[in-house]
């Protein structure tokens, strides 16, 4: 049965670190403008293996916000945001994503092939601002979407979109399994945000999805960036090296990442194939990567046709922090 949650907070591929991965770190309870916050550390994962973190932070899940980034110890990658939410191509499965969020734990796991997330830290913490706008858990059609009017007006470079799903399944509860949409074997799963005005958000949800049955978006205005790259031209198959120099330690980082579709008629700002999807031969989407205190990669898959352009916002984590995203419901 559905929970029914009054509000939540997100984020798909933001995390705050404590300096750079130095190996497995320890988890635990630590102190937050807000009062409470929890990291995991660095978690070594084995491929198709399930792990519950524990956190047992208690009080109301709908106050969380939850952040999870990948470490890629041995080919290159660093840091990233590869595959996120899974992503399947020749029959071999990548990346990792979160799923069953409660009050007390968090269940994450890395895909069978997987060679992006060798080790994960997730952090979650209670954030003591809310957004301007969120919605209630609201049903959304297998391949349909949703409309959502959040009337902000102002400049849309300013805002900051979540999204979490639920499914009916208990097998996954609250999760991102899936997001930015994920083709396997031929069933598209998932579902991501795409066309953001300064009145509107929709939420897109694939043909064959079974994790969201319901999603909640939120739309916020972000903190004051310490580096933003602005709109940024990239071209198919391209990495794109963003020298930030926002220095000291990636403790604290929060690293805004959005696609613009520039085509008359396309979907404008979005989400979609965040950290990269394989729809049959066709590789689509984009994805962040090797994050230090000077400079991020951004990749542009080679196939894809909605990500003419990234921005990539990064600033310290302050009184409120938001994903690609993280929110917290009024």
């Amino acid at each position: 049965m559905k929970r029914n949650l009054a509000s939540f907070t997100l984020c798909v591929l933001v995390l705050a670190l404590s300096a750079l991965p130095t190996g497995s770190q320890a988890a635990g309870r630590e102190g937050s403008i807000s009062g409470l916050r929890w990291g995991s550390g660095w978690v070594p994962l084995s491929r198709n293996n399930p792990v519950t973190l524990q956190h047992d932070l208690g009080g109301d899940l709908e106050d969380y916000a939850i952040q999870m980034w990948f470490w890629d110890t041995d080919d290159g990658f660093g840091i990233n945001a590869r595959a996120y939410g899974g992503l399947e191509q020749g029959g071999i499965y990548h990346g990792a994503y979160w799923e069953n969020l409660t009050e007390s734990g968090v269940e994450v796991t890395r895909s069978s092939g997987d060679d992006f997330a060798d080790q994960v830290r997730i952090w979650i913490w209670v954030p003591a601002d809310p957004p301007e706008y969120c919605s209630d858990w609201t049903s959304i059609p297998v391949g349909g979407s949703v409309l959502f009017g959040h009337n902000l007006g102002g400049d849309v470079d300013d805002y900051v979109v979540g999204l979490w799903f639920e499914s009916g399944n208990t097998a996954y509860g609250v999760n991102q399994h899936g997001y930015g949409g994920m083709e396997a074997a031929g069933s598209n799963r998932g579902a991501w945000w795409t066309d953001l005005t300064d009145s509107a958000v929709r939420v897109r949800r694939a043909a064959n999805d079974s994790y969201a049955d319901w999603v909640r978006v939120c739309v916020s205005l972000a903190e004051p960036t310490a580096y933003d790259s602005g709109w940024v031209d990239i071209a198919q198959d391209q990495t794109l090296t963003l020298h930030h120099g926002v220095g000291d330690s990636l403790n604290g980082y929060v690293v805004r990442m959005e696609f613009k579709d520039t085509a008359v008629g396309g979907i404008g700002v979005h989400h979609e194939n965040l950290g990269g999807n394989a729809v049959g031969d066709s590789l689509l989407g984009a994805n962040w990567e090797n994050l230090t205190t000077d400079s991020i990669d951004v990749y542009r898959l080679q196939d894809d046709a909605t990500v003419d352009q990234v921005r990539v916002r990064i600033w310290q984590r302050g009184s409120g922090v938001y994903m690609p995203v993280v929110m917290r419901g009024q």
